[in-house]
């Protein structure tokens, strides 16, 4: 199939969709709670909620990046990050659930890297985004 220029917007609504992601432990296992595998929903680089986040964040660090010429790249991405992770199950403090706010977001991905890393690769996976809106 070509490139059809009618496709263009539906990849920008699938991304913002969101896709759910089972979040894995270091040894590779899925995380588990209550029985259940601990997941988070990520929207992708082609959303609008992205593009927002990542104008915003720009704009947040620009006098660190003049001043000191970069920005730490786990920081940079949490603050993108914590806008793009729109829901999860299974993530709890102190034994009760954790909402999922910006705020709580970024707390976790500080706390976790290896749930930052997975959070990234499924921000930039756009192909399962195609593959949870068709089904397959």
């Amino acid at each position: 199939m070509g490139l059809d220029l009618a496709g263009a917007p539906d990849v920008a609504e699938r991304e913002e969709q969101g896709v759910t992601v089972t979040l894995l432990d270091d040894t590779g296992e899925a995380m588990m709670e209550g029985g259940l595998p601990v997941t988070m929903t990520v929207v992708g680089t082609y959303s609008k909620t992205y593009r927002t986040a990542k104008a915003a964040t720009e704009r947040k660090f620009q006098k660190t990046i003049r001043r000191q010429g970069h920005v730490d790249s786990d920081e940079w991405l949490i603050d993108i990050y914590r806008k793009c992770v729109t829901g999860w199950v299974g993530v709890l403090k102190q034994g009760a659930p954790l909402p999922c706010t910006p705020d709580t977001v970024a707390l976790v991905l500080a706390a976790y890297p290896g749930v930052l890393r997975q959070v990234h690769e499924a921000v930039e996976d756009h192909a399962s985004f195609f593959k949870t809106a068709s089904g397959s």
